[in-house]
């Protein structure tokens, strides 16, 4: 047979094979039905179906559900039913449609979902709508197996569109995609689109309508659903690439590797190097590189390891910049001890990759962080930038940002050590962003969070937690200061507050006067400082507890300081007043009843609905109660509304059913007490997770914890595998139907893992977070 024939055969046999496998479907409005594109062939979406149909030979379609003029309501599932004024769903065109024809695969992760809602409504929606629709289409999605990924939005200056407010709100919800779906999850179709003096379509990708791309905006968009790799294959082998085919090897080894021609893999007579193609660490094999070596293009499968340190002395290991991401981590990558990964690539790590920093171990490279990252014993970020858009825990000790290096939080940081912990420096200075949206947690009220005076630090954020903070080098803070888990002790150093523009959220929680048991208190150091200046600062402080008129509550304390005000705003519960700042406490008083008492509150699936019960012990002057619900407990929208008794000495009982929960995801419940001076105040917060449209077989609550978790099992042979971030293994349990408890009293704060089971087979895992 000649080899231009057995070469065809093997196409053919590709793209037969291949096809059977994987899928594409496109949820979204005109862009992705391809307007501004001409021919139509042009558009990103028949370009995508040109490139994995016939050039990679993956699928047997794309499959284009956008239909001009749809928003993300469109999109929602079949059952979602709209609130009022917003459009249903369109059965033909939307996720569950979506999910019809990708059912058919027989591994569902082979499908694909991407959804270009950019902006049809968004001029009228709220964002916290915006992004509990694509989070519901998002979880419909990969509820069922399939990969999602959610396309930001897109420049656009026509009509309501063209107003400097309507531009802002489009560029914030750019960045509430990404933040929320995380880079792994959404596609940027914003950065570099758009002419940064008036936020319209940059001319080099404008259709000219103010509303469309060209073709060669639809190619960018093209080039960057390649570039996501959205199938998560591995690039056909190139002549020089290598893989590890060993469990347990050192990179030196030639026999760790094999090497592929150009035809076929073969035994390697060198190890690989930067001059070499990509270098991929296989699923199952741990590889250890512990001599300087120059890298590049090293892919670390799911379920692979690569342990870069030297027990023998100090050793830089260099990486060099070649295209994209240089490390892409999906399983394991530890930098630890006498090791300095540095030169001028970058470090990748995904969502469901995890990266060890520990035992001296330094990064000298931009490294970003989409999954979780574990700092134990001491590490170091060196010349470099570290971005994190997924978690960081502190295990221990300290994180030190030397020379120039930078810290940026989009997500969170957990301090989860008992002892001091510093984020600091040994060698120049660094600096250190807590953005907007993102949270540092410190999990432990024994031991200091230290912010060193060498690291510039600014929160935009929330800093929350337990025990003492002391930020010794504020350069801007007008963020959160949350104390606690609502109720907590939290101490902060006065030079964070002083000077400053922070938002001080506390909450009295339940009846008792005990700060840090019933209520949250803020306490300030005297690190600095002996006084702290509270005129730039903002106090809110909710009622939640039936505490008898007259109950005195210290909210603000500096036990060996003083306090100056007055704050520049304070916002209480209707219930509480006399606001005292004195030398060294700020009270307040309860001066009047709540103007009802809360009794049960529960919140039970039914039939894919939600049925919402909950009643009052007395209500005083109550108006009516609003219904709210959030995708992540805290970005809430009203979806119905319940007349109050109003005034009443005896159990009130009310229901409300919720005839349209999120199908597939979390569905978090409170309510609004409205008094009828307009008054307001809020129940706890319910909540139900629903998975492919039922009720999730598993719920688990509180989330964080601090001693017992509750575990509702509906399921058949049930197992939990409680882990810890490094994927170890701490306890396997096993439950019948029914309402479980568990203690993790004795466990260390920190974050785990609970990876859920039924007969054996994997449904899910969730995080969780143990406080003290």
């Amino acid at each position: 047979m000649s080899k231009l024939l057995t070469l065809g055969l093997l196409a053919i046999h590709c793209l037969t094979t291949h096809s059977q496998y994987k899928k594409m479907v496109v949820l979204g409005s005109s862009t992705a039905a391809g307007l501004g594109s001409f021919p139509l062939d042009s558009s990103w979406v028949n370009r995508c179906n040109h490139y994995y149909k016939y050039q990679s030979g993956i699928v047997d379609s794309t499959y284009n559900l956008g239909v001009s003029y749809s928003s993300c309501y469109n999109g929602m599932p079949s059952s979602f039913i709209p609130p009022v004024s917003r459009p249903a769903p369109d059965p033909a065109n939307n996720v569950t449609k979506a999910n019809t024809i990708l059912s058919t695969l027989s591994t569902p992760s082979d499908g694909v979902v991407i959804v270009n809602y950019p902006t049809n409504g968004y001029d009228g929606y709220s964002i916290a709508e915006i992004m509990s629709s694509l989070q519901t289409i998002y979880d419909s999605a990969v509820r069922t197996g399939n990969k999602c990924y959610i396309s930001t939005t897109q420049p656009r200056s026509d009509g309501n569109f063209a107003t400097s407010a309507v531009k802002k709100k489009l560029a914030d919800l750019k960045d509430s995609i990404i933040n929320r779906f995380g880079i792994s999850h959404s596609l940027d179709f914003w950065t570099g689109m758009f002419n940064p003096v008036d936020s319209t379509i940059l001319t080099l990708y404008s259709a000219g309508d103010n509303v469309h791309f060209n073709n060669a905006g639809h190619r960018e968009l093209f080039n960057r659903v390649v570039a996501k790799n959205v199938f998560g294959l591995a690039s056909p082998p190139s002549a020089g690439d290598y893989r590890s085919v060993v469990t347990t090897g050192l990179w030196s080894d030639i026999s760790t590797w094999q090497v592929f021609d150009g035809v076929s893999w073969g035994a390697a007579t060198l190890a690989p190097t930067a001059g070499n193609g990509t270098i991929t660490i296989s699923a199952g094999d741990s590889i250890r590189i512990n001599t300087a070596t120059n890298f590049d293009q090293v892919v670390i499968e799911s379920g692979a390891i690569l342990a870069i340190f030297n027990t023998g002395g100090a050793t830089t290991f260099t990486l060099n910049d070649g295209s994209g991401a240089d490390i892409i981590n999906n399983g394991k990558l530890y930098v630890s001890i006498n090791a300095t990964l540095s030169g001028a690539g970058t470090v990748q790590n995904n969502f469901g990759g995890t990266l060890i920093l520990r035992n001296q171990g330094i990064l000298a490279v931009n490294t970003t962080n989409n999954g979780t990252m574990n700092v134990s014993g001491t590490g170091n970020i060196q010349n470099a930038t570290l971005t994190n858009n997924g978690v960081i825990t502190l295990i221990n000790f300290t994180l030190n940002l030397n020379n120039n290096a930078s810290l940026i939080n989009n997500d969170s940081i957990s301090i989860a050590y008992n002892a001091d912990a510093f984020i600091a420096t040994t060698a120049g200075t660094g600096s250190f962003l807590n953005s907007t949206g993102a949270v540092i947690f410190k999990a432990n009220a024994t031991g200091i969070g230290w912010i060193n005076a060498s690291v510039s630090f600014t929160n935009n954020g929330t800093v929350k937690g337990f025990g003492q903070y002391n930020f010794l080098n504020t350069v801007a803070n007008t963020g959160i200061v949350a104390p606690g888990n609502s109720p907590g002790i939290l101490t902060v150093n006065p030079s964070f507050v002083t000077g400053q523009t922070p938002t001080f959220n506390l909450e009295i929680n339940s009846a008792g006067d005990v700060a840090g048991v019933n209520y949250d208190q803020l306490q300030f150091s005297t690190v600095n400082f002996l006084t702290t200046n509270v005129t730039g600062a903002t106090l809110n402080v909710t009622d939640l507890a039936n505490d008898p008129v007259g109950t005195l509550y210290t909210v603000v304390s500096s036990p060996a300081g003083f306090i100056t005000g007055p704050f520049a705003q304070v916002n209480l519960s209707p219930s509480l007043g006399n606001l005292l700042i004195t030398a060294n406490v700020v009270t307040l008083q309860k001066i009047a009843p709540l103007p009802l008492t809360w009794g049960d509150f529960t919140a039970v699936a039914s039939n894919r609905q939600i049925i919402l019960k909950w009643s009052t012990l007395q209500e005083t002057n109550v108006d009516h109660f609003v219904i709210e619900r959030s995708p992540d407990g805290q970005h809430f929208i009203p979806i119905g509304k319940t007349a109050a008794k109003g005034n009443s000495s005896m159990i009130s009982n009310y229901e409300f059913t919720d005839p349209q929960p999120l199908a597939n995801g979390s569905n978090y419940y409170r309510l609004q007490e409205v008094d009828l001076d307009g008054h307001a105040n809020y129940s706890v917060i319910k909540y139900v997770h629903f998975a492919d449209g039922g009720v999730s077989g598993v719920q688990i609550y509180p989330n964080p914890v601090q001693d017992i978790l509750n575990i509702v099992v509906s399921l058949n042979n049930t197992r939990i595998d409680l882990r810890d971030l490094h994927g170890k293994k701490l306890r396997s349990l096993r439950f019948a139907q029914g309402t479980h408890q568990i203690s993790l009293g004795g466990s260390p704060a920190g974050v785990y893992e609970l990876v859920i089971y039924e007969n054996e087979r994997m449904l899910e895992s969730r995080r969780i977070i143990k406080v003290k």
